[in-house]
């Protein structure tokens, strides 16, 4: 593994539109092998500015697309719809929250009053990545950050901004020569499908043993060294496994007998929650160790409410089938847990594209 310094850049058009602040289309298999290479993410506060910027606008744009679908789809179907629309103006907690859990990987560049007045010069010079004298400080700036960057760094560079940054297709040279000068490595990745699935691969060929990217071997956070359980951790309690439940439960509750009689009275309730509470587990088993939000965004991509994730994560960690370390869920090692990681496998791989 090459032990020059690696660092990440993401243009809004990636990082937001794209990816939602890397929460998909290769997003979080990135932040992955990027702390597996103990790379980061180049956050130029400009940048940053940006991300949530646009990540409110998308976000106010897709609420107010669903609230028309759903009212439409309720009064089709005389049933309520709107209820699943999350909360409003929820891209205000949202937004912050993904980058601060992201801030461990993260190297944030300050636009200090050298790199603005470079930026500045650069523009009305009308430099690459300016397109003409006087317009893109922007851009400008940015590209100042990146190149204040450490020197003998790498820079996994990933833009679809191919006026600012590139020239016939291909990334500007005099921008390439400009950094080699600094001592930066600059290296582009093919975004145009708009995903970053051509950095993943990239980086999953820079670790010498593929095995080793088996999610529940990869160091999720490099920053603290978690202590072992030690004491009473809370009570372990049974899981019902998918081989275990009744494929075709009863269409009615039975109706109550006398007080005496043994009936659940939340058993739709449990049933509701019952599989995502399996899966659940077995997401965190399988990966031994994950960011709260990377686990909530794969319960989500597998066809989970975000709420209804949360839900299950925080009463798996009350009942001591998994532990929670503030930012981090982490396996509690049992039979339970290994046999969850094992029913949940597949469908990791098929989310995450890490399998062997």
């Amino acid at each position: 593994m090459d032990d020059r310094p690696l660092f990440l850049f993401c243009d809004a058009n990636t990082a937001v539109y794209d990816t939602h602040l890397l929460m998909k289309r290769g997003g979080l298999q990135l932040v992955r092998l990027l702390r597996e290479l103990r790379g980061q993410i180049a956050l130029p506060d400009i940048s940053r500015a940006e991300y949530l910027s646009n990540y409110a606008k998308v976000a106010a744009s897709a609420r107010k697309d669903a609230a028309v679908a759903l009212s439409q789809l309720e009064t089709l179907s005389g049933q309520r719809a709107t209820a699943a629309l999350p909360q409003e103006k929820f891209w205000e907690s949202r937004g912050p929250r993904i980058l601060e859990e992201l801030k461990d990987i993260t190297f944030e560049i300050a636009a200090t009053a050298e790199l603005k007045a470079a930026a500045l010069d650069r523009a009305v010079e009308g430099r690459k990545p300016a397109l003409k004298p006087n317009q893109d400080i922007k851009d400008c700036l940015i590209w100042e950050c990146i190149l204040s960057l450490p020197a003998e760094s790498e820079v996994i560079f990933a833009s679809r901004d191919l006026k600012a940054f590139y020239r016939d297709g291909k990334f500007d040279e005099s921008l390439l020569k400009e950094a080699a000068a600094k001592g930066l490595l600059i290296t582009p990745v093919d975004t145009s499908q708009q995903n970053l699935y051509a950095a993943v691969d990239l980086l999953k060929s820079r670790v010498a043993d593929v095995e080793a990217l088996r999610l529940n071997e990869l160091r999720l956070d490099d920053r603290v060294s978690e202590p072992d359980a030690v004491g009473n951790t809370g009570p372990v309690v049974p899981v019902h496994l998918p081989h275990e439940v009744n494929p075709n439960p009863p269409e009615q509750a039975a109706e109550a007998g006398k007080p005496s009689d043994t009936f659940d009275v939340v058993a739709p309730a449990r049933n509701f929650f019952q599989a995502l509470e399996e899966k659940a587990l077995g997401f965190v088993s399988y990966l031994g160790r994950t960011a709260k939000p990377e686990v909530i965004a794969l319960l989500v991509q597998s066809g989970a409410m975000a709420d209804a994730a949360r839900n299950v994560l925080d009463r798996l960690a009350l009942s001591g089938m998994i532990r929670e370390t503030g930012h981090n869920y982490l396996r509690v090692d049992s039979l339970h847990a290994k046999r969850a990681a094992e029913l949940a496998e597949e469908e990791m791989i098929k989310l995450t594209g890490l399998g062997g």
